[in-house]
């Protein structure tokens, strides 16, 4: 809380043009735009569209869904804390990935999930939501990888965090 508010101050001490040129180079950089494009180029038919599509792309903080979303909806037999425990499994799986590439994660994930005794799609359904926010995205894997492992994982951390003591 302290160190968020003396970045809020430091941030309100800064003039525009440097808080500007500092959001640009964070967020809206040429090669942070290059790297999320890809993803979105066939999904927009308008560039207002960009930055709503991108929003769980650029940045940090905790994303807006419903727990419910979290639970795979076709055919899934397990619980709602299955999927708690599925999450973790998933996150202990990526902490120990030295690579944050789309084919190592897919191997991760399929192996989570073989190991879960799965069907690949209801993890890979789960694991989307909580790092999109969103029950549809990008391909996962290649999303993912632009997202950052630190993020994907915090965010995988706090989905399973947001299931503590739910049922349907």
């Amino acid at each position: 809380a302290k160190l968020e508010w003396l970045n809020g101050q430091y941030i309100r001490d800064m003039d525009a043009a440097a808080l500007v040129q500092r959001l640009v180079e964070t967020y809206l950089s040429v090669e942070r735009i290059t790297e999320i494009l890809p993803l979105l180029h066939e999904r927009m038919s308008r560039l207002d569209q960009f930055v709503p599509q991108a929003t769980y792309m650029l940045g940090g903080g905790q994303l807006a869904y419903d727990w419910q979303d979290l639970v795979p909806k076709k055919k899934f037999q397990g619980s709602v804390d299955d999927v708690r425990k599925a999450l973790l499994k998933v996150s202990e799986r990526l902490d120990g990935l030295r690579t944050w590439q789309r084919d190592a994660l897919e191997v991760e994930m399929r192996a989570a999930a073989d190991e879960l005794t799965w069907k690949a799609g209801h993890l890979f359904s789960p694991v989307r939501t909580a790092v999109t926010g969103r029950k549809a995205s990008p391909p996962l894997f290649e999303t993912m990888e632009v997202i950052g492992a630190a993020l994907c994982r915090a965010r995988i951390r706090d989905a399973a965090e947001r299931l503590k003591g739910k049922t349907l």
